[in-house]
């Protein structure tokens, strides 16, 4: 039987992008804090963080597909600022990133890994998609900067 996370697909072993893939189970506080471990502590730094620069701000759960699993959308009014993703030990910050957001980043002193994952994006009609692992402070300021770029373009 596939475990939390996993799914077994035509033999092989194939993981979705949260560790959360039943659709009949939204992710609960303590669910949280037991996949994510040490990093729980910036998942919940970058929602006060971002719920800080966007009033109002709504967090709200969405399950895509059995491949994405559930996600936590964070949205000033009716926009998307950021897409949260657990995962076991971290979780990812996801953004669609328009052309004039891209420009801003350039000019945002980032560090040239950052750059380098949003030059690289593959593009779609709303932008670019980025992923960012965070396990770590540092990344929950890069997100925090990315998500203010973002807002203002």
């Amino acid at each position: 039987m596939p475990t939390l996370g996993t799914r077994l697909i035509v033999g092989r072993l194939s993981v979705a992008l949260s560790i959360f893939d039943d659709k009949a189970q939204q992710p609960t506080e303590a669910d949280l804090a037991r996949v994510l471990k040490g990093s729980f502590v910036f998942w919940n730094e970058l929602k006060e963080r971002i719920a800080s620069r966007f009033t109002p701000l709504t967090f709200e759960w969405g399950f895509t597909s059995k491949s994405t699993g559930w996600g936590l959308r964070l949205k000033h009014k009716e926009r998307i600022i950021l897409y949260m993703t657990p995962a076991e030990g971290h979780f990812l910050a996801s953004f669609a990133l328009g052309e004039k957001a891209v420009q801003a980043a350039h000019q945002a002193n980032l560090p040239s890994s950052i750059l380098r994952i949003i030059d690289s994006a593959r593009k779609y009609a709303e932008g670019r998609g980025v992923r960012f692992r965070v396990t770590s402070a540092r990344d929950i300021r890069t997100i925090e900067k990315l998500a203010v770029i973002k807002m203002s373009t």
